[in-house]
């Protein structure tokens, strides 16, 4: 039976490069970014293009695209570029293109203090939002509104993922975590959603190899209090007064050459963002493989050997996979 053919946009960027390994055996890959992967076999056909460039459904069509699996590339300030995205959903419905996939995370339903407890799929987003990385994200879920709307026939999936973390990872989370003292706010100890890099990777995988079709929640269970997960990352708190904490965060947000002490939007730090994930176990059929606290400790692992010089992490990592063989794992 012939492979189906996929397109992944930003295949040379981390998710891509992790969800073409996992796809390769599976289905033909059809690469698509502006520059090549690292890995020169991630793909089996690389195309060097922007995925927003008007010739986006002829390349679809030629190469006879069934699936697209949009892996959105973030700008250093965290935000999309909506222009190009709603071109590559155009392109799709031109193309008849049957499946797409996107990568979205749990950060569009922001955190405020009147929030629910647990947040369905369905819940409707409020009028305003301060970050502009909320902002970005909700107008793409527009996008993709207007895409269902214009092209009923084409399914699509997108996955709304909780604060991804691990070992080699770059989010906004691990920024946070991986300051010599990450910043909490006085008097605040909200619940945070967290997901393994990993479990981050084999949903979209997921999703595309089911054809999934609808919004899901992606977490893994149970929901930690910001001092346990900070606690848990062998971190000590710098408290600050949450107006110090949303001054500095405009400060730094404004000046892109500044380093970022507060990578998240204090509103991260100081509300409840809880999603409810019975759709992803009862609808989609997944099921994160690695705790929250397995996957801060992922993290932890990793920040520890930054430390270390090269020739002792590799010391380490080596006798840690000794000591795995040895038990079986």
């Amino acid at each position: 039976m012939a492979k189906q053919t996929i397109a992944i946009t930003g295949i040379a960027g981390y998710w891509g490069e992790k969800l073409a390994a996992r796809l390769k055996e599976t289905h033909r890959i059809v690469g698509i970014d502006t520059r090549a992967p690292d890995l020169p076999d991630s793909a089996d056909v690389f195309i060097k293009a922007d995925f927003g460039a008007p010739e986006m459904a002829d390349i679809l069509r030629e190469h006879h695209i069934a699936a697209v699996c949009h892996l959105p590339q973030h700008t250093p300030t965290g935000t999309y570029d909506i222009p190009r995205t709603a071109k590559l959903f155009s392109a799709c419905a031109a193309a008849g293109v049957t499946h797409l996939t996107l990568k979205s995370s749990a950060l569009v339903y922001g955190a405020r203090a009147d929030a629910p407890a647990m947040l369905p799929e369905e819940t409707p987003f409020p009028p305003t939002a301060s970050d502009p990385i909320v902002r970005n994200l909700r107008h793409v879920e527009a996008l993709v509104t207007d895409l269902r709307r214009e092209a009923s026939s084409l399914r699509v999936a997108v996955l709304r993922m909780a604060h991804v973390i691990g070992a080699t990872v770059d989010s906004l989370t691990v920024r946070w975590l991986s300051m010599p003292a990450p910043v909490a706010l006085l008097g605040f100890n909200p619940l945070l959603q967290l997901l393994h890099e990993k479990d981050a990777a084999d949903a979209l995988t997921h999703a595309v190899a089911t054809a999934a079709e609808g919004t899901f929640n992606i977490a893994a269970a149970p929901p930690l209090p910001l001092s346990r997960v900070i606690a848990l990352a062998g971190k000590i708190p710098l408290p600050l007064p949450h107006p110090m904490a949303y001054k500095r965060y405009q400060v730094e947000s404004g000046n892109r050459r500044r380093r970022k002490t507060i990578p998240l939007h204090p509103d991260f730090l100081r509300y409840r963002l809880v999603t409810d994930t019975s759709a992803m176990e009862d609808v989609l059929g997944f099921y994160p493989a690695h705790s929250a606290e397995e996957s801060v400790q992922a993290f932890r692992e990793q920040n520890y050997f930054r430390q270390l010089s090269p020739v002792d992490a590799a010391r380490v990592k080596r006798l840690k996979q000794l000591q795995k063989d040895i038990d079986g794992e």
